[in-house]
């Protein structure tokens, strides 16, 4: 079909282009290929200093709570007390990992975090 302004010829069908792919990226690196490094790697993304804090906040919190509710029997307490401290941990881990991830070009550029 031809352009009435520029009597240029466009086709409907586009060529595909070729993209060039990093296979270097898609290598893990040398350190996360053995079980320690994973663990490692793991332990550096879900931030257990800050995880930790977070859990005995919730726990505490919990607590209060349970303590404030005589109604509560000790075993459904504790169970639900554990519960909810595991939850939270998760919790808490999965959003550094996910903050790490999204941030992860913001630190590249900083002084401070580049080599993470």
């Amino acid at each position: 079909m031809s352009s009435p302004t520029t009597g240029v010829t466009s086709s409907a069908v586009s060529t595909p282009h070729a993209v060039a792919i990093d296979t270097a990226a898609l290598i893990p690196p040398a350190h996360t290929q053995t079980w320690r490094g994973r663990l490692d790697a793991f332990n550096e993304l879900t931030k257990p200093r800050i995880t930790r804090l977070v859990t005995i906040t919730s726990g505490v919190g919990y607590a209060m709570a349970g303590v404030a509710q005589p109604s509560w029997h000790l075993p459904s307490l504790v169970i639900s007390s554990v519960g909810c401290v595991i939850g939270t941990a998760c919790s808490a881990s999965g959003a550094n990992a996910l903050n790490q991830w999204m941030e992860r070009d913001r630190d590249g550029l900083m002084p401070r975090t580049c080599e993470r």
